[in-house]
């Protein structure tokens, strides 16, 4: 304790001293790997785009911080850090102290999934993904785990992920109760992404009996058909054998979570008055099965149990076996599927759920078409706890409020509710759902639209189930006298195809450098969707190792094909920029061919990545002549 103190008073001196200076370090003799700029603050090396590959890897073992200079955590944090890497030093530990502000470079934060602030990972040369750093944030631990990790015989704890091949994956997967199985690519991007969250899951979950697996589907193709397996990474559920698509996150958090809500009971008996309450006026989307007279062996509620079974992450299941619950608050006597809406959410002269008979002849595929038909109401709320991901299926009127619910229902909120209500009820069978959002937590989408800062207290949009976004413009919504007669013309705009998606863009270049041409989300249509011209674009990420192997050749390519005015050879950051929903973008690079005439879907390039492959692509596909001239291609 003595000493921290010590050291600590120490770095204050030393900070008090320096007045905020930093010291520039000679470059680490290791060829290329280290930039010469690397510099430190308090003996932590600062790190940024230009050195972070390079310094990384010239060390045996360097704990790296990702933080941003707003976040209160990342500054309580700095003094206990600081003190650590003086104290490494001082012992003459093997390991050295990083940070690098990932707020101003999220290229780095995206490349290595940092998620909140601050993160911190250790890299240790030999060990091939970073190590997530858990332990407390005090100078501490900070060097106990350091000093662990430069002992010469540390090895990495063993992985509790399961590699299946298709020799026992029948035996593994028919046994478990439920099962996890992660289907990947060693090349994928968004593999090589998910791969600590995966096994970070797979120990949190190991205590509650849900292993997690593995299977290469580059190898195991025959598997990987088997099961629909057609992007990279696919997550399956298995139970007991039987499959179902696994719908959570990609964080370890949203793994865990998930799971433990997949093993749970997918609908619970309503048995008791407060369950009973609950299941009549609910805060979310229920579905329940009645029962009266029954129980369940009866083969209604084995067609019902089969059926929530599939909708366990979707929604809050129940079912009960009590007569005069069925019949007085639903007014039914025989076997009913019921779907209740949120009762804070049930517009004037709305029924506040809907049934449909279930019977021996009830087909799992007709009740699930009645519920994907009225799981919504006139006009539900985005915000509760399954509806996000039923609404982000369909395309939707999203309005826009503040919404406090204080004691009972916020009066304002139900105002602008009614008021959507009744634009609503203009476009039923139009396609549209109408939903309310809390502007403060939908403020991501929000900004998007373009639809934040503008003093305005209510304001709407539509976003589609493809992600594309639509708004008014500023000045539409200062001029709105009438909110449903702006909203309806708004609507009317839309549905007669009047206009433009907004999209996120970068900023568009002043000047095209080199031979492949820059595109953004403004310039988007404008250069990859001419008419008079057959188009290779790839979708890329900075941060992407795979796209940076791809650059000199793309740039080949392009330099090869200049003299064709016919061919445009593209690239979009697709980090930075929004993308017409017809391009899907599963993983970097992703390469589309966009022929000539503007009556053609997009084409996938799945072949190598290698010039003379992309120009024959390019040439198999074209639809202007290739190699000059401008005369449209015969069919054949």
């Amino acid at each position: 304790m003595l000493r921290r103190i010590t050291i600590l008073l120490l770095l204050v001196w030393l900070i008090a001293s320096q007045e905020g200076e930093t010291d520039t370090i000679d470059p680490i003799d290791d060829g290329d790997a280290a930039d010469p700029e690397v510099t430190t603050e308090n003996q932590v090396y600062v790190l940024n785009p230009t050195n972070f590959d390079g310094f990384v890897k010239s060390q045996e073992l360097v704990m790296v911080e990702f933080y941003a200079p707003w976040c209160g955590h990342c500054k309580k944090l700095a003094p206990e850090y600081d003190a650590a890497a003086y104290e490494l030093k001082e012992a003459g530990v093997v390991g050295v102290l990083a940070k690098v502000d990932a707020n101003e470079h999220q290229e780095i934060g995206n490349k290595y999934g940092v998620q909140g602030f601050p993160t911190l990972k250790i890299f240790k040369k030999g060990v091939e993904e970073p190590i997530d750093y858990e332990g407390g944030r005090t100078t501490f631990d900070i060097v106990e785990k350091m000093k662990e990790l430069s002992d010469p015989n540390w090895t990495p704890p063993k992985s509790e992920v399961l590699e299946l091949t298709t020799a026992d994956f029948d035996e593994t997967v028919n046994k478990q109760p439920i099962m996890l199985v992660e289907f990947f690519a060693p090349w994928c991007g968004h593999c090589k992404k998910l791969k600590p969250e995966y096994e970070k899951a797979a120990q949190q979950l190991k205590p509650e009996g849900i292993p997690l697996a593995t299977v290469d589907a580059t190898v195991e193709k025959d598997l990987a058909k088997k099961y629909d397996v057609t992007g990279y990474p696919t997550l399956k559920i298995f139970r007991n054998g039987k499959v179902s698509d696994f719908k959570g996150g990609r964080t370890a958090h949203d793994i865990v979570s998930t799971m433990k809500v997949e093993k749970n009971p997918h609908t619970v008996e309503v048995t008791t008055s407060s369950q009973k309450k609950e299941a009549e006026k609910p805060g979310t989307i229920k579905v329940i099965g009645l029962f009266p007279g029954s129980n369940n062996d009866a083969i209604e509620y084995q067609i019902f149990e089969e059926l929530t079974n599939e909708f366990r992450s979707s929604y809050s299941c129940s079912h009960s076996f009590d007569a005069s619950f069925a019949s007085k608050v639903f007014k039914v006597t025989s076997p009913t599927l019921v779907i209740v809406y949120p009762n804070l959410y049930v517009a004037k002269k709305e029924k506040p759920f809907v049934t449909t008979a279930i019977n021996a002849e009830s087909s799992i595929a007709d009740l699930t078409d009645f519920i994907s038909s009225n799981d919504k109401p006139l006009v539900g709320d985005y915000d509760c706890s399954n509806c996000g991901q039923i609404y982000d299926k369909v395309d939707t009127v999203r309005i826009y409020t503040s919404k406090d619910f204080g004691k009972g229902f916020d009066k304002n909120t139900k105002y602008w509710q009614e008021k959507a209500a009744l634009v609503a009820r203009k476009f039923a069978g139009k396609g549209l759902h109408f939903v309310m959002c809390d502007e403060g937590k939908q403020s991501t989408d929000m900004a998007a639209m373009k639809l934040t800062d503008l003093g305005v207290e209510t304001v709407f949009g539509i976003k589609t189930a493809k992600g594309d976004k639509y708004s008014p413009d500023e000045e539409e919504l200062d001029d709105m006298d009438d909110f449903g007669e702006t909203l309806t013309e708004f609507i009317e705009q839309y549905l007669a195809g009047k206009l433009e998606p907004r999209r996120k863009s970068a900023p568009v270049p002043k000047k095209q450098s080199g031979h492949v041409t820059v595109v953004v989300g403004t310039t988007f249509d404008k250069i990859v969707k001419d008419p008079t011209r057959d188009v290779l674009i790839e979708f890329y990420a900075p941060w992407c190792g795979h796209c940076k192997q791809l650059e000199p050749k793309y740039e080949q390519l392009a330099k090869e094909l200049k003299s064709d005015k016919n061919v445009v050879i593209a690239k979009v950051d697709a980090t930075a920029n929004d993308v017409p929903s017809e391009f899907e973008v599963k993983g970097f690079p992703t390469i589309y061919f966009v022929p000539a005439g503007g009556d053609k879907d997009p084409i996938v390039y799945d072949g190598a990545r290698e010039v003379e492959d992309l120009k024959k692509f390019i040439k198999d596909n074209a639809v202007l002549a290739f190699g000059g001239g401008t005369v449209l291609r015969e069919e054949l």
